[in-house]
This record gives structure tokens, sequence and C-alpha cells, in this order.
């Protein structure tokens, strides 16, 4: 199925650069926790990414879907910016949770990530399938 295989080579891309990203950041660093979650925070972040960019490259095409993610990720930049702005309280929590402070939401962050790309995958399989008919 073309949407598997999108979905199998987008989590593979993800490993790939998952363990080459920390494999350098461990040459820096020995701290076992900061590598943890600083793997974690990669994972959430690649897999969020691929389960939103995917389902609107099945639905609008590959062009639409580049004109569709660029406005989505600018208004994510402009929230996270208007955030960090007006609350110096939730930019420490973030701040605190990429440095490993605070490790249990970043797990619960991994599951989330792995369960919305389960999501997106059966939606992007919808999309397609309607698409074809």
């Amino acid at each position: 199925d073309y949407v598997s295989a999108k979905y199998l080579t987008g989590i593979i891309s993800n490993a790939v650069v998952l363990v080459i990203l920390v494999l350098l950041r461990s040459a820096f660093y020995s701290n076992t926790n900061d590598l943890i979650a600083y793997a974690s925070f990669l994972l959430i972040i690649g897999t969020v990414f691929m389960s939103i960019n995917l389902p609107i490259v099945f639905k609008f095409g590959s062009a639409k879907g580049r004109i569709v993610n660029f406005v989505l990720i600018a208004v994510i930049c402009v929230f996270i910016l208007l955030a960090a702005k007006f609350s110096t309280s939730s930019l420490g929590l973030v701040l605190n949770v990429i440095s490993g402070k605070y490790n249990v939401p970043l797990y619960l962050g991994v599951i989330g990530a792995l369960l919305l790309l389960a999501a997106s995958w059966l939606i992007s399989i919808a999309v397609y399938n309607k698409k074809e008919k």
C-alpha cells in the first residue's frame, strides 16, 4: 500500500536521524538522562511533524500540501513566540522538559506522539482510498 510505504519510509528516516543525532550528542554529553530526554524530544518532534504532514499531502497533493504545511508551521511558530512572550513560566516549563528535569511529561509526550502517528496513518489511508475512488 502506498500510504503505508510513505509512513514506513518516514519512520525509518526519523529513526536514522534520531540515532545519528543521539550519537553526536553523546560524544559531547555523557549524562544518560539528558540523552534520553533529547532522544525523546526529537522523537516527539519528528513523529508529530510526520503525523501532521502526511495526511495533508495525501488530501491536497504535494504542491498544495506544502503550502498548507508552511502556513500550519508558521501559525505554530507564532503561537510559540506569543506564548513565550506573554508567559515566562510556560517557556520555563518547556525548557525544563527539554533539559530533562521533568521526564514524566516527556514520556507521556512520546506515547501521545505515537498514538497521533497511528491515528494519522489511519486517516491517511481513508483519505487516499477516498481520493482513489
